[in-house]
């Protein structure tokens, strides 16, 4: 298989594995071979694919609980064996699968001695757990509790200082809730290598192995298509990225296309037009082409044959006369031009006053040459 310098291979093999599931019978792991690669490309995906499965995939976290007789973390529940605090962490290790909807809440009431284990807890019709043999906290046959519990819809990690930042400002907190810190990223491993593989000839392709482990409310397959249309959509204004350009350029009022700013002895014309051109103050191939053909022809000394001369250059360069160049001229022109105008109206006003010094050293040396001739006619 040979391919193009400029060709690029598309991966399209494709290998899952499965390695492990939920006691739930959730898919929670898998091993996902992509190949084959141009070399360096595995490093590539598969940073980038890492980074975005650990830190972006939304997913649900318990976020308050309130638990009938206590009023802090701290404090002790009679008949449980466990504290509040090791509930409370054990809670945060419950994998919630939530439908349709950002926040549910959940109810707990058990009583008697036994485990108490993430299947006790009583859900909404839009939920599921994945983890139901999650172990919780154990009872006495003295023990019981009594609990209520939110749940919401995130995406990466999220502390209570940031989360009531995002509520409404007349949102407080009430008296004997306790609110947690949420991880809601339902991913928690993810390990890639990248290995050499060959097809055909070509020998120093890269195969990208993807290692995913997630809590089972997510399936390693689906974490990967969508961190790969996370990616993808991140990366699509760039596609379009030198239509923009050329569009923030026309709305720049001081950008102006390199080939209008070229001077007009670059294009090698015959004498004859150049002095022409030169005469006319056109000096850049922008004043050339913003010229029509009746304005060019209506210049002294200015012809035919130097017409179709420039006609024929400009059409080597896909110009041509009677262009609309926009924001022509550009600011150092005009700058120039006016400075040049300045210069000029500075040498006539020198001009003229050397003009009229010139016109009173004539009066006076004809005032002496007739009083001269007077005093003569006076002598004699």
């Amino acid at each position: 298989m040979q391919n193009s310098p400029t060709t690029f291979l598309i991966p399209h093999e494709i290998d899952v594995e499965i390695l492990g599931k939920t006691t739930g019978g959730k898919v929670s792991s898998a091993k996902i071979a992509l190949s084959p690669m141009e070399r360096g490309f595995g490093y590539t995906l598969g940073n980038a694919l890492r980074r975005v499965l650990l830190s972006s995939m939304a997913g649900v976290a318990i976020v308050e609980v309130q638990i009938k007789g206590v009023r802090h973390e701290y404090d002790t529940i009679e008949g449980m064996e466990t504290d509040v605090l090791n509930l409370l962490l054990n809670l945060k290790g419950v994998s919630l699968i939530l439908y349709e909807s950002n926040f549910a809440e959940i109810t707990l009431n058990k009583q008697g001695g036994g485990d108490v284990t993430a299947a006790d807890l009583v859900l909404p019709a839009n939920m599921e757990i994945a983890n139901p043999d999650h172990f919780l906290t154990k009872l006495n046959n003295r023990g019981s509790l009594d609990m209520k519990i939110k749940a919401r819809r995130g995406c990466g990690y999220e502390s209570v200082e940031q989360r009531f930042a995002n509520e409404d400002k007349n949102f407080e907190k009430t008296t004997n809730t306790i609110y947690m810190d949420a991880s809601y990223s339902p991913v928690k491993r993810v390990i890639y290598q990248v290995e050499r593989t060959r097809v055909e000839q070509q020998t120093n392709l890269d195969k990208l192995i993807i290692e995913l482990e997630t809590d089972g409310t997510l399936d390693p397959t689906a974490a990967i298509r969508r961190a790969t249309t996370l990616i993808c959509k991140q990366l699509e204004p760039f596609a379009d990225l030198e239509s923009k350009e050329i569009i923030s350029m026309k709305a720049d009022s001081d950008q102006v296309d390199g080939v209008f700013l070229k001077s007009v002895i670059e294009l090698n014309l015959s004498a004859r037009s150049a002095n022409c051109l030169n005469r006319e103050n056109i000096e850049y191939v922008g004043d050339l082409v913003s010229q029509t053909e009746t304005q060019l022809l209506g210049k002294p000394s200015f012809g035919k044959k130097s017409l179709q001369e420039i006609k024929d250059i400009l059409k080597e360069m896909d110009l041509s006369l009677g262009m609309q160049v926009d924001n022509w001229p550009p600011k150092h022109i005009r700058k120039e031009e006016e400075e040049s105008e300045e210069d000029m109206e500075q040498d006539l006003e020198l001009k003229e006053e050397e003009g009229n010094q010139d016109e009173d050293s004539q009066e006076e040396a004809n005032q002496e040459e007739v009083e001269a001739n007077r005093e003569e006619d006076e002598t004699s």
